[in-house]
């Protein structure tokens, strides 16, 4: 691995998956002041231009150096084409980064599209025309692809140590959310609440629409849980938000705290509860004292 000095003014960032966290710069700028950037940019020349480079990983990096003043920054020049560079640029956001269940479906649908450009044999009906094919012809080889490569699902489990059932659901969740619905859910508290998205995910794109608009315009449903509200709503099953009895509404309150409070907080509600018994309390239908 060769490391070069590179100016910052020209490396490009062309059509990037996602965009970056501002705090996740914040805390390399830090980094950078005290340490210097510890791991190179990785980058691969724009055709027809040698002093211009495009950015394959590493903008959160390249951002904090920028934020910082720096003219230069140390990168690592990879040849590669598009799919891989694309790959590449998915990847280390898989690995890297603790992205929300909507932006890791974002990611991993990405990754199955390269990667079945790179090895259209392994796409769904390909690969069990070419296992069929196989069989018929009494081979041995029975792996996924009938030839040796591994299915998507496969390789991207073991290259990114990610549990199938996770790749799979988060795949479908891509699949079945409308453009128009991925839009609006796009950097929201909704993009966080994996269980919100599969609800929401499982309907028609009518009924997501309609989820959507009167989860913006109703204050109880802009938090984790407001989904099930929305759908109990539109389908008439249950009463408009308006008539909500108090102790839905201060349900949904709590909802909407305990979706705000972080793991640490969470915790030691939990914990408060536990020590106090107020769990059996609960349990009896007693009062709370």
């Amino acid at each position: 691995m060769i490391v070069q000095e590179i100016t910052v003014e020209n490396i490009v960032e062309i059509d990037r998956l996602r965009e970056v966290d501002r705090d996740i710069v914040e805390g390399l700028v830090t980094s950078i002041q005290a340490n210097g950037l510890q791991q190179p940019i990785q980058v691969r020349q724009q055709p027809l231009a040698k002093d211009r480079f495009i950015l394959i990983s590493g903008a959160h990096r390249l951002a904090a150096c920028r934020k910082i003043g720096m003219e230069s920054v140390p990168c690592v020049v990879t040849e590669c084409s598009d799919l891989e560079a694309r790959l590449m640029e998915v990847d280390e956001n898989l690995i890297r980064y603790e992205l929300t269940p909507f932006d890791r479906s974002t990611f991993l649908a990405e990754r199955k599209k390269i990667y079945e450009k790179m090895y259209p044999q392994t796409k769904a009906g390909v690969a069990g025309a070419i296992a069929k094919h196989h069989r018929s012809e009494k081979t041995d080889n029975t792996d996924s692809s009938a030839n040796g490569i591994m299915s998507f699902a496969e390789s991207t489990a073991e290259k990114l140590n990610l549990n199938r059932r996770t790749i799979e659901r988060s795949i479908r969740l891509h699949r079945d959310l409308s453009p128009e619905s991925k839009a609006a859910i796009a950097g929201t508290w909704l993009a966080r609440s994996g269980k919100d998205l599969e609800m929401l995910s499982r309907q028609e794109p009518e009924i997501q629409a309609k989820v959507l608009n009167l989860m913006a315009s109703v204050t109880h449903m802009e938090k984790p849980g407001g989904v099930a509200l929305a759908l109990n709503r539109i389908i008439g099953k249950g009463e408009p938000v308006s008539a909500m009895a108090d102790a839905d509404k201060r349900f949904w309150a709590l909802m909407r705290l305990w979706g705000e409070a972080p793991v640490t907080a969470r915790n030691k509600f939990i914990s408060y509860l536990n020590e106090n018994n107020l769990l059996d309390h609960l349990k009896g239908e007693k009062e709370v004292p």
